[in-house]
């Protein structure tokens, strides 16, 4: 039988990060660990860090980065921290009755079954409150109560009330958690507005310790969406492609070198290494353009050719999706999104060089008769990295500048950015 899990050594979790490196390989990811043998033996090393999603039911570990890899089940040890993680090797009774509210049953009773596995510590101290998630996606809790853990017992269930379908639930873990903080009677009206959530416990055995003035001595910090800012710069070389109007014989337009830059501000999820990130980013931009084609009929029938620049400039918001993968020590990503640019600024002029007059090109007005303010685009980048500098190279095509059906103006950009994080 395994003996129950005791606190003293988990607080040497916190401690964890005094290990320097990091190992990865294909579909690994091992990260400075400590294995809790059965006799109660601390072993330094790797541990094979996947972010459980779920708990795990196996852990992999190596004692130095060149070692062979052990992978222990929660029979073979008493537990493991990685990370700002810690388990405890358990078995415990788990409520089995469907969860999700499409495949509720109309059966209040429990239904109750043994697991083995890692439950995983939210709270350690006088009072702790442990954490389960099954293969299915059900979450229940636990605390420590006599040396012994306890289910927190919740259910959900179909019912029947005056005719009508809807969800019942079995609150017993109110009862529970009301006898589990008896002594600390200021909390005890707070207990009836819990609900069976981690932040909500959470919260609870927080305000707890408040009471009690014990201390904890580990909480695993709550994961919520990371905030990352940062800077970018770089260069773009735009094309200007017009399709329709009279422009059967237009040159094209020239590219355009220019700098541009901006701020980013990165939504890190959690819980996925940190590989799928949302990515806004607030960029100017500017490009300056010409074209040239002729049109015999502008000028009673003279040889004419007419030459249009234009010059814009933007500011855009793009809108994106981050894939991030490591490559060694380093990293790659992908980007794909949308932009939005609003122009800031316009040269929309003609000019026209006819053999009318010998004087060269005549300003002749606009290039186009209205302009668009907004544009929109889509986007892809791929790039690479390490730590917080990154360079990027990126392709856009945008509907350009022209509001007109029958003249498209479509943009290609090709940029390379390098950027910075904070």
């Amino acid at each position: 039988m395994i003996k129950p899990f005791q606190p003293g050594w988990l607080a040497l979790g916190l401690m964890l990060s005094l290990f320097p490196g990091r190992t990865c390989t294909a579909q690994e990811n091992y990260l400075p660990g400590r294995i809790i043998t059965l006799q109660g033996d601390t072993l330094k090393g790797l541990i094979d860090y996947r972010n459980w999603k779920n708990t795990p039911q196996k852990v992999g570990f190596r004692k130095s980065e060149n070692s062979e890899k052990t992978v222990y089940q929660p029979l073979d040890i008493r537990g493991f921290a990685v990370s700002d993680e810690i388990y405890e090797s358990a078995i415990v009774e788990v409520e089995t009755s469907p969860f999700k509210a499409n495949e509720l049953k109309a059966e209040k009773d429990l239904i109750m079954g043994k697991d083995t596995t890692f439950l995983q510590s939210m709270v350690i101290g006088p009072k702790s409150l442990l954490y389960y998630k099954g293969i299915y996606g059900n979450e229940q809790f636990y605390i420590r109560r006599d040396g012994q853990i306890e289910l927190l017992v919740y259910k959900r269930y179909l019912k029947t009330q005056n005719g009508k379908k809807g969800i019942g639930e079995n609150l017993k873990f109110l009862g529970q958690l009301t006898h589990y903080f008896q002594d600390c009677p200021s909390i005890q009206s707070r207990i009836k507005n819990t609900i069976y959530r981690k932040k909500s416990l959470e919260s609870l055995f927080e305000a707890y310790y408040k009471c009690s003035g014990d201390e904890i001595a580990f909480q695993k910090k709550s994961e919520k969406l990371a905030l990352k800012g940062g800077v970018f710069a770089g260069l773009s070389r735009t094309t200007l492609k017009f399709k329709g109007g009279t422009r059967t014989n237009s040159s094209g337009s020239s590219p355009s070198i220019d700098l541009s830059g901006g701020l980013s501000l990165d939504l890190i999820f959690p819980r996925t290494f940190q590989k799928w990130i949302f990515r806004n980013e607030l960029q100017y931009y500017s490009y300056n353009t010409e074209e040239s084609y002729k049109d015999p009929t502008i000028i009673g029938g003279y040889n004419s050719t007419i030459i249009n620049k234009f010059g814009f400039s933007y500011l855009k918001l793009n809108t994106m999706a981050r894939f991030k993968f490591p490559v060694k020590k380093a990293f790659g990503f992908i980007n794909i999104g949308m932009s939005n640019g609003f122009m800031l600024s316009q040269t929309n002029d003609r000019y026209i060089d006819s053999d009318l007059d010998d004087n060269g090109p005549v300003y002749f007005g606009n290039g186009i008769n209205d302009v668009r303010s907004h544009e929109e685009g889509l986007l892809i980048g791929l790039g690479g990295g390490s730590r917080s500098v990154s360079l990027e190279a990126r392709f856009e095509v945008s509907n350009g500048f022209s509001p007109f059906s029958s003249l498209e103006s479509t943009v290609h950009r090709f940029l390379v950015l390098a950027g910075y994080q904070f």
